[in-house]
């Protein structure tokens, strides 16, 4: 069976909300996978769960982990998922472990987190370009070759991005990752990690996505016994519209990574939770709050932000200020006219 890997620590993303709910949709609508087991990671020190958020765990046998995995390199967030990933692999009994950001519904059986014979890892491809690179005249390339050489990668793949149809270096998506446990591929992905850290070569654009692009080299260096997902795997619901036109309309999709786009709907859940009294209220009102999303899901999508901050993302300040000085990020490339 399968060992699951959730990050629950709180903090700014409100992941303990965003817990409740994709635990109760897991639960819920994964078949013959509802009873796996589900580890839940806090592994920066200090950062306390909520006794609420402690409560719900156990009702969902959700297993709590809080050991300080991430004490040395606290300031950077995402390197709890390799960290936490590969202390599952290493400690858990299962055949096979899948990594789940905790920004994620999931509304079918994900049966092909069971990986056939032949595939140690399976992951679904990139949505957008970001800090990939496109080949030998790319900016990026360099690094990737770096990413390459840290992680003894020979085979040198491309993928099309599932969103934007880029012809990209393989650049797959750490939102979702399905692994054979014995293969220790979260162990080499935390320790490439590790060393990076120590001694980073990532260009000031791709300093946030190091894991997920770190990720992408540990996949290419076991790319003979890679399989690559569709998109219903990791599906981008705040782009339903253009994803329905590639094939998959959100009702068909196994999961939605919603990722920041249903912000706005989820800071009015936690103030909901919050406010609650007991867990039977805490449940039924998670249970509501999913049930809402997955039918009212385009009246809910929005970023949880000021109406300074919308203002300023609508007339896109940041990208035509940064194209002025010369330091345009890779995501602004979609405003620059």
């Amino acid at each position: 069976m399968i060992t699951f890997v959730v990050c629950v620590e709180p903090g700014a993303h409100r992941l303990e909300y965003k817990a409740a709910t994709l635990f109760h949709t897991m639960r819920r609508n994964m078949g013959a996978m509802a009873g796996a087991a589900i580890w839940a990671y806090a592994p920066r020190p200090g950062r306390i769960v909520a006794p609420w958020c402690r409560e719900m765990l156990e009702h969902f046998e959700v297993r709590l982990i809080e050991e300080p995995l991430n004490a040395a390199h606290a300031e950077y967030a995402l390197a709890n998922k390799p960290l936490a990933l590969a202390h599952a692999e290493e400690t858990a009994a299962t055949e096979f472990v899948t990594f789940l950001d905790t920004d994620i519904l999931i509304w079918r059986e994900p049966s092909a987190f069971q990986l056939g014979e032949g595939e140690d890892i399976a992951l679904v491809a990139d949505s957008t370009k970001t800090t990939a690179s496109s080949g030998p005249d790319d900016p990026f390339e360099e690094y990737w070759m770096r990413l390459y050489e840290l992680t003894g990668a020979t085979a040198r793949p491309f993928v099309t991005t599932t969103l934007t149809g880029e012809r990209v270096r393989g650049t797959w998506n750490s939102g979702v990752i399905a692994l054979r446990r014995d293969a220790h591929i979260a162990v080499q992905w935390r320790d490439a990690m590790l060393r990076m850290l120590d001694d980073d070569f990532s260009p000031p654009a791709a300093s946030y996505l190091r894991e997920n692009n770190l990720l992408s080299a540990v996949a290419t260096s076991r790319f003979d016994r890679m399989r690559e997902l569709s998109f219903a795997y990791n599906y981008p619901v705040q782009n339903w519209d253009r994803m329905t036109v590639k094939g998959i309309a959100p009702e068909e999709a196994v999961l939605w990574h919603y990722q920041q786009f249903l912000d706005k709907a989820y800071h009015r859940f936690a103030g909901r939770i919050d406010g609650a009294g007991s867990l039977r209220e805490r449940l039924t009102l998670t249970e509501r709050f999913a049930t809402d999303l997955r039918h009212n899901y385009r009246r809910r999508i929005g970023i949880d932000e000021t109406w300074l901050q919308s203002i300023r993302r609508r007339a896109r300040i940041g990208p035509r200020v940064r194209k002025l000085l010369g330091r345009s990020k890779p995501t602004d490339a979609r405003y620059n006219g």
